[in-house]
């Protein structure tokens, strides 16, 4: 009976461990492939610059032209009919905002009379150079107030006919004055100008008939003088 006994358990724990070396392994967990992995999110661009200097605002928004540009308009001094305009101008304005307004002028002018068998001849010439200056110093919007400033010198010689008789004049001249503009976009603008006279130099040159020396006049004129020459245009910028 006992020996009945200890065959049974050695059978039986035989047996049982022969069930649990039938057991299967657990089977790992798969690893996705690299190629698999999913993407990243790709990274948002980044926004664009802010201009955060209220000193210079962007041309967009106040309507005045970008680096530098150039203007042709045309308009009033008064006073004068407004049927038809008696000033024109060309403007170079800067990036910063100052402006220039060149003037050249060349000319000259002959004048022929025949009677019979006299001849007669009379003739002039005219050199100008000048500018004005704009420079703005206050800014709100579309609006500007500027400083006004002009320099011009002008030379002017009347020879009629015969000889020694020729009158030669230069004048150099500055003054100043006061603006306002308008911008109506990039490309337009309406300005109002007052200007007025600082210092004035003529000098008048005469030639004399031999054995007559010539004679030359000189005038200065200087004053902080508020009279102004008013004047409307409007210009076209590129």
């Amino acid at each position: 009976m006992k020996r009945t006994t200890w065959a049974t358990a050695l059978i039986s724990i035989t047996a049982l461990g022969g069930i649990a070396a039938a057991q299967p392994e657990p089977e790992p967990m798969p690893v996705p492939p690299p190629d698999q992995v999913p993407p990243q999110p790709p990274r948002p661009p980044d926004p664009p610059p802010q201009n955060t200097d209220p000193s210079t605002p962007a041309a967009d928004t106040t309507g005045r032209p970008e680096g530098t540009a150039v203007g042709i308009g045309l308009g009033y001094v008064l006073p004068t009919s407004v049927q038809t305009p008696n000033t024109t101008s060309v403007r170079l304005r800067l990036s910063s905002g100052l402006t220039l307004e060149p003037q050249v002028t060349l000319g000259n002018t002959r004048v022929k009379r025949e009677a019979g068998t006299t001849n007669e001849k009379d003739s002039s010439t005219e050199l100008t150079l000048s500018t004005a200056v704009r420079l703005p110093i206050v800014r709100h919007g579309k609006v500007e107030l500027e400083i006004l400033a002009s320099v011009g010198l002008t030379t002017q010689s009347d020879n009629p006919d015969g000889a020694d008789n020729t009158t030669k004049t230069t004048a150099i001249g500055l003054g100043w004055g006061i603006g306002i503009t308008y911008w109506y976009s990039r490309h337009w603008c309406l300005s109002f100008s007052a200007g007025n006279p600082l210092v004035t130099f003529t000098q008048v040159a005469r030639e004399q008939p031999a054995p007559l020396m010539e004679t030359k006049t000189s005038t200065t004129a200087f004053g902080a003088i508020f009279d102004p020459t008013v004047a409307i245009m409007i210009h076209l910028f590129n």
